[in-house]
């Protein structure tokens, strides 16, 4: 039971006090790679909803994985109290992390169907990409 509470706390946390709340949870990745898709797609000269959809798709799983991997890190120090206090399983706290994240991707990911469907991009692999 503590450890869904832990997990709860670390969604909720982060939005408690902004205005958008969890809308933001689909809001900042959009914008941050709604920008990233329109600079390589000019830089490399990529079809936009080709190149998007890709990018997208790549970033969603590494976002995951780096934060995953530097928030866990950081979550014993910032338990620290808790740590010393109680006896917990020290699992606990980079797997609360870690299911948040994965929340958040989730979520993520969710919203890059949205952009495929709002962009009449398909689901299904180009050929020219693909090789066969």
């Amino acid at each position: 039971m503590a450890k869904f509470f832990m997990e709860l706390t670390t969604f909720i946390s982060p939005y408690r006090r902004t205005v958008l709340g969890y809308l933001w949870t689909l809001i900042n990745p959009l914008l941050m790679m709604s920008v990233m898709a329109l600079v390589f797609a000019t830089l490399f000269k990529a079809d936009l909803k080709t190149f998007a959809v890709f990018l997208f798709a790549g970033m969603i799983p590494w976002n995951f994985f780096n934060s995953v991997v530097t928030q866990s890190g950081m979550s014993f120090i910032n338990n620290e109290g808790l740590i010393k206090k109680i006896y917990l399983p020290k699992a606990i706290f980079p797997l609360s992390i870690a299911f948040a994240l994965l929340i958040d991707s989730v979520l993520s990911f969710l919203a890059l169907f949205v952009i495929i469907l709002a962009i009449g991009g398909s689901l299904v692999i180009p050929p020219e990409i693909s090789g066969s």
